[in-house]
């Protein structure tokens, strides 16, 4: 019986042993399956990424489709002088400042700013009525002017020269303009100063209760006599009662127009709209009345504002004897170096000669890159912050404005060396382009406006260094 009983648990144990063993031998069988289909997975995988091929291409007939990729397309460049002129009528927003002085360059000339203003009364019938009372002593008429520290160009370091004269004509109220404002001989006021937008500020906690860069002048006093009349100010309602006739007073007052003296290479931003980092949002810029009245028997110092209502741009530029004079005749100029202007300055005009030569394709990318020609100075003709790309017609084609599409400016890397480069996506037009749907000619500005007055130089199109390019990817069709 124990004989019985070992045997039977002898050979009952050795079938675990076998089963196991064949387990075992199973799984490395099964191991080595596994590495040598991973060591091929990796061998294919390596091998797929070393070189490109057309993987797939198999399922297309290859009479319809071919995968290429191109950046040799030829640019022409023409010089396009611009002229834009701004006036902003009440609520319109057109321009939030405008630009007051003359810059004088070789590349570009000389540019020269006029500034005119309407002004409108802010004050009410109560501090009209205590104006024009016979108690009442008007003491001073000062213009007030702020300035941007973003919008100086130039010399800020020279003593500047301005003088406010009166306009004699009515005031234009067009959105655009080019219209130098007739005024009176005499001067109503100058001043003479030297900007700076960093640390000099004035605080004026009668007028504005503000702290801005600005600068005063003071107008003669027999404008305010004249002016600040009952008649001019006040009109009767129907029930008899006095209100403030704006319209009155500023076909009355006209307007002012600030001119510069000399030319002193420095331009100013003028700040028109209202500060918005101030707590009670004062405008940046208008004119404050001061006088006094008897209350009580005694003198008491009172003020009242006018704030801007409608302001214009003279804005001109003389390029006699320049490189942008010489680039508008000789379309070769622009072969080494483009100049772009904003305002009334400088456009480029692009044509396309030979994109329409690739035939039936789908276009995948498509980006104009520009450079800053830093064989001038960049502290002088700095990146223009914004490129806007139209369509000769001046319609739209991107809003180069946002970033990601390549129209602000952006310092890159190139062989070593680092430059200032845009470059402008166009794909969807391109397109359009190629499909026959648009021209090939395409206009390159800056801002619209006289706002602003940059001014940059890029390479052109044959320039040994960094020339205009437009790199395309595309399918053919």
């Amino acid at each position: 019986m124990f004989f019985l009983l070992k045997n039977k648990s002898t050979t009952q144990g050795s079938t675990p042993s076998v089963f196991f063993r064949s387990v075992w031998e199973n799984y490395q069988k099964m191991k080595r399956f596994f590495f040598a289909y991973l060591t091929l997975c990796s061998v294919l995988f390596f091998n797929a990424c070393s070189k490109s091929s057309n993987v797939g291409a198999d399922i297309f007939q290859k009479d319809n489709i071919n995968l290429n990729f191109s950046d040799t397309f030829d640019i022409n460049a023409l010089a396009e002088p611009t002229e834009s002129f701004v006036t902003l009528q009440g609520s319109r927003s057109v321009a939030n400042s405008s630009l007051l002085g003359t810059t004088t360059d070789q590349p570009f000339g000389t540019t020269e700013a006029e500034l005119g203003i309407s002004f409108s009364l802010d004050f009410s019938v109560a501090t009209a009525n205590s104006i024009v009372a016979t108690t009442s002593v008007i003491d001073s008429l000062v213009l007030e002017l702020a300035y941007a520290p973003r919008l100086v160009y130039g010399d800020t370091l020279t003593e500047q020269s301005f003088s406010v004269y009166r306009v004699s004509e009515t005031f234009p109220t067009d959105a655009k303009s080019d219209k130098k404002l007739m005024t009176s001989n005499a001067p109503l006021g100058q001043i003479k100063f030297i900007p700076r937008p960093i640390t000099d500020t004035i605080v004026d906690t009668l007028s504005f209760f503000n702290r801005v860069s600005r600068f005063r002048i003071k107008l003669d006093r027999q404008l305010s006599t004249e002016i600040f009349t009952r008649d001019n100010m006040l009109t009767k309602t129907a029930d008899g009662r006095d209100s403030i006739d704006f319209v009155k007073f500023r076909a009355a007052l006209r307007g002012l127009v600030v001119k510069s003296d000399r030319a002193t290479n420095c331009m100013l931003g003028v700040n028109f709209v209202q500060n918005i980092s101030a707590t009670s949002n004062p405008p940046a810029s208008g004119m404050t009345l001061h006088f006094r009245t008897q209350v009580n028997g005694k003198d008491t110092a009172r003020f009242a504002t006018l704030t801007p209502f409608s302001w214009h741009t003279y804005l001109k530029t003389n390029r006699e004897n320049s490189l942008a004079e010489t680039s508008i005749r000789n379309e070769n100029i622009l072969d080494t170096v483009l100049l772009l202007q904003s305002g009334d300055g400088m456009a480029i005009k692009l044509e396309l000669p030979t994109i329409r030569n690739l035939g039936k394709i789908l276009v995948n990318r498509a980006t104009l890159d520009f450079t800053i020609a830093d064989s001038y100075d960049t502290t002088v003709f700095k990146p223009i912050p914004a490129l806007f790309l139209s369509t000769l017609g001046g319609v739209p084609i991107e809003d180069f404005s946002v970033g990601s599409l390549g129209g602000t400016a952006t310092r890159r890397t190139i062989d070593g060396k680092q430059v200032i480069q845009y470059a402008l996506n166009i794909p969807a037009h391109l397109q359009r382009i190629v499909d026959g749907r648009q021209s090939t000619q395409l206009l390159l500005t800056s801002l619209d406006r006289t706002s602003s007055t940059a001014r940059s130089i890029f390479y052109g199109s044959k320039s040994k260094v960094f020339p205009l390019k437009l790199r395309v990817f595309y399918t053919k069709i």
